[in-house]
């Protein structure tokens, strides 16, 4: 967190104190701003900005533009230091406006937030009115994308939807599914720069308001698999088309898994094929992009290609999927994919996507055929309607050796239009129809294998009964969706994968930090070789043995330690999760050791030392060894728990003390180390070497603040201020340094320091003119770290109530500290004001004098 003086000389006489804030940080008790936008505009109008901040009274708020699109001119903010500002006219370029404001309470605390404001551009200026416009900003060729208009006023309106080219016309090839409505659909026909663009009109008032979208058109890839099915863990060639380019054009491919377990030999390659390694079970999407860079430019075409995969699951690798039916029980069958392997794809596409959840069984005969019907309809309303996200049709792939007989399952063809009375007319049946639709056989219906053949793709294992009970319900003609239909609901709720095995784990429930537990796992129901994957869900733990039946857990933090283990059936590649809860307490640590010394020590005093063992109850004896880690100082006794410390030489004394508690055989030790600063006579001095400036010299006051001054020196003799900067400055008020270092890029790096030194500001000196004090942080009296400020006046009256500890007095350098006041400042990002020095100050040195 940035250490701050003040919050500049403009605010000196309201603020008088000094505190730390960040841009992006609320202060200690919660500062916080929140920044809005009137709505959008057009290109010519007037936009509206407000900041406010529940938390507390903000004295100041600053307004700037911090990101506009490229164009010529600027935007004026007007009232850039209050609450709510306007800016000019926005006659520069539509786009995206993005605005900054900074608030700053009374106690120098600050934050800021941004604002994004989004105005029309030329071509759709937003009239007399905002319209708002949402959809896809890219669409394949005979692709439909769905678009929206909103507008944020009451009344009643008109919609006129169209679509303009690259040379502004309106264009030809695309067309709108519902151009007078709010809402509606668009197809693209054809390759072309495109602006979809709806124009509102209020009823009542005759107002016009225009919203418009640029709009990419994507050329489709035509990208094949041999097959849309295979099993999980194999590989398939992946092939993208060539296009229809210039044999000098060049081609480069770049795949990508979108969806499903599935990897790829490469995510880019220079060929237009691919392997495709199925990971697991499911539906696996993989998109190509191919980007074609022709002499007169470049495009992007774009390809899918859908790959479903199973496990084999036992029996004729028949992959199983279970259908839950409310209030009636679940169905299990085995999809057939030897027989229907395209069927087969097609029905899983919709399992995986949960399509089917929700939908009812729409038709119901319980003969002549006897079937159930469902998987297309959902309920809305007290009526049925088609379920959208229908895939495209699929060609049939009957006579497959498979017959209509009871309990086997078929996918269901388009019959045509249907009247009230459930009577089908229209063209003849289209064998290659069939789509989400399936039907089950409740009864042989040999009439079914004859033209126009459905392909039959799986068989019911288990639950016929519900198929029968399901069989019994009243049904009725309903328009448009045939005879035979449920007067009351019989819902899908869900259609998912069978699993069948399961897993569970055995071993410790409690445990210590570092000790090393064992869990094991047992699999139940698996076909083939079992493989285990742990890892560690919730807690902190290490895991040895991660893949193998049983698992080394060593915890390394107290708490709740939550284990996960996920077992893998080789054969049919299901999977089975179980987790094992283990209380984990701390372990018997090492001693808890404080040690004590005088913080200042005169060249040849004494000063006592002093060690406490905080958690030794219990032990019988207590053993202590003191010993000098650096420094020049001896001890008058290093095996007592209070030796005597005379210093030889002004300098950061380390001492270490150890200490080993015993009762019996049991033994537990620690240690823990203190420094003490010695001085070789009263008001030592500091010399810091400014570079290009020269020295200055601060006498220190450690007669009046013991702690803070053998802070500094500690700081000084570790070498800690050399090559640090002088990073803020304010004319007739303050100097400030000691955070930060100016890394090899130019940046300011803020410097890491020890933990803050005990404020001492009740016995220290005045902040008059020449004293130097402690920065803070926040306003926390005991914040104070490395960093300090001159006083370059009299701020007693606004500074000494604010516990900033002055505890030096400049002695010698009084020109170079009025040199490097008048430097040139600019707006400094660590408070947002005009205090960082243009050249940056660099102190070369601090050494005691």
């Amino acid at each position: 967190m940035t250490q701050r003086a003040a919050t500049g000389l403009v605010m000196i006489a309201i603020l008088g104190v000094l505190s730390c804030t960040t841009a992006d940080e609320p202060g200690e008790e919660g500062l916080s701003v929140t920044a809005t936008v009137s709505e959008c505009v057009g290109v010519g109008g007037f936009a509206t900005l407000t900041a406010s901040s529940a938390d507390t009274e903000v004295l100041v708020y600053r307004w700037s533009l911090e990101r506009k699109p490229e164009a010529e001119g600027d935007l004026a903010i007007h009232e850039p230091r209050s609450a709510i500002t306007t800016t000019d006219e926005l006659t520069v370029a539509g786009g995206e406006y993005i605005f900054r404001v900074t608030a700053t309470d009374r106690s120098g605390r600050s934050d800021s937030a941004w604002a994004t404001l989004t105005v029309d551009g030329p071509a759709g200026a937003s009239g007399d009115f905002c319209v708002t416009l949402d959809g896809p900003g890219e669409l394949g060729i005979d692709e439909e994308g769905t678009y929206s208009a909103t507008v944020e006023r009451e009344g009643t309106f008109t919609y006129s939807w169209e679509a303009l080219g690259s040379n502004g016309a309106p264009a030809a090839n695309v067309g709108f599914g519902s151009p007078t409505e709010a809402e509606t659909t668009a197809v693209v026909s054809g390759m072309d720069e495109l602006t979809v663009r709806v124009t509102v009109k209020d009823v009542d008032t005759g107002e016009v308001g225009v919203g418009q979208l640029a709009l990419v058109v994507i050329e489709k890839a035509e990208l094949t698999t041999p097959s849309p099915l295979m099993l999980s863990n194999a590989k398939v060639e992946l092939t993208a088309a060539r296009p229809d380019v210039s044999d000098d054009a060049e081609i480069r491919y770049f795949w990508e898994v979108a969806q499903g377990p599935g990897t790829l030999e490469s995510a880019g390659i220079p060929g237009p094929q691919n392997t495709l390694t199925a990971t697991g079970e499911g539906t696996i999407k993989v998109k190509v992009e191919l980007l074609l860079i022709e002499p007169d430019g470049s495009r992007r075409i774009e390809g899918e290609v859908t790959v479903v995969t199973y496990a084999a699951s036992g029996d004729n690798q028949r992959p199983r999927v279970d259908i839950e039916l409310e209030h009636f029980g679940t169905v299990r069958m085995a999809l057939e994919v030897d027989a229907a392997p395209n069927t087969v794809a097609n029905f899983l596409q919709y399992v995986d996507s949960g399509f089917y959840n929700g939908t009812v069984m729409h038709r119901i005969r319980p003969s002549a055929p006897g079937l159930v019907l469902g998987g297309l309809f959902e309920s809305s309303g007290g009526s049925l309607a088609p379920k959208e996200g229908v895939l495209p049709a699929i060609d049939s792939e009957a006579p497959n050796g498979l017959s209509n007989l009871r309990g086997m399952v078929g996918l269901a063809l388009d019959e045509g239009d249907v009247d009230s009375n459930g009577e089908v007319s229209g063209n003849p049946v289209d064998p290659d129809s069939g789509a989400a639709a399936f039907f089950i056989n409740l009864i042989d219906n040999a009439e079914l294998d004859a033209a126009p053949r459905r392909t039959v793709f799986a068989e019911v294992l288990d639950g016929l009964e519900v198929l029968d009970a399901i069989g019994q319900v009243v049904t009725a003609p309903r328009a448009g969706i045939g005879d035979s239909v449920p007067v009351e609901d019989v819902v899908i709720q869900s259609v998912g994968r069978a699993g069948g095995i399961s897993v569970s784990i055995s071993g410790s429930a409690t445990g210590t930090v570092d000790e090393r537990l064992e869990l094991t796992a047992s699999a139940q129901s698996a076909v083939g070789t079992v493989s285990y994957a742990w890892r560690v869900e919730a807690g902190e733990a290490n895991l040895d043995d991660d893949d193998q039946e049983t698992v080394g857990v060593t915890p390394t933090a107290a708490g709740e330690l939550i284990i996960e283990v996920t077992a893998t059936d080789g054969s049919t590649q299901e999977q089975a999760t179980a987790s094992q809860t283990i209380t984990v307490e701390e372990a018997a640590g090492p001693l808890a050791i404080t040690a004590t010394g005088p913080d200042i020590l005169l060249v040849g005093d004494e000063g006592q030392l002093s060690a406490e063992v905080e958690d030794a109850e219990g032990f019988d004896e207590i053993n202590y060894a003191w010993e000098v880690v650096a420094g020049d100082a001896t001890l008058d006794n290093q095996l007592v728990a209070e030796p005597m410390l005379t210093a030889e030489m002004g300098e950061t004394v380390q001492l270490r003390v150890s200490v080993t508690a015993l009762n019996g055989t049991d033994a537990r030790t620690g240690e823990t180390e203190l420094y003490v600063v010695t001085i070789a006579q009263e008001r030592p001095q500091v010399v810091y070497t400014i570079t290009g400036f020269g020295d200055v010299v601060f006498e220190m006051r450690e007669d009046l603040t013991p702690k803070t001054v053998a802070n500094l020196l500690r700081y000084v003799d570790d070498g800690f201020y050399s090559d640090t900067v002088i990073h803020r400055v304010v004319p007739d008020f303050v100097i400030q340094a000691g955070g930060y270092r100016i890394d090899d890029n130019g940046e300011y790096q803020e410097l890491d320091t020890r933990d803050p030194v005990v404020s001492e500001a009740e016995t220290a000196l005045s902040n008059t003119v020449d004293t130097v004090a402690m920065a803070l942080s926040g306003g926390n009296a005991d914040s104070g770290t490395s960093q300090w400020f001159i006083n370059l006046t009299d701020n007693s009256a606004s500074l000494d109530g604010q516990n900033f500890t002055a505890f030096a007095t400049l002695v010698e350098g009084k020109s170079v500290v009025e040199a490097i006041a008048a430097v040139d400042t600019e707006t400094n990002p660590l408070g947002g004001e005009a205090s960082r020095p243009v050249t940056p100050v660099v102190i070369e040195s601090a050494a005691r004098r």
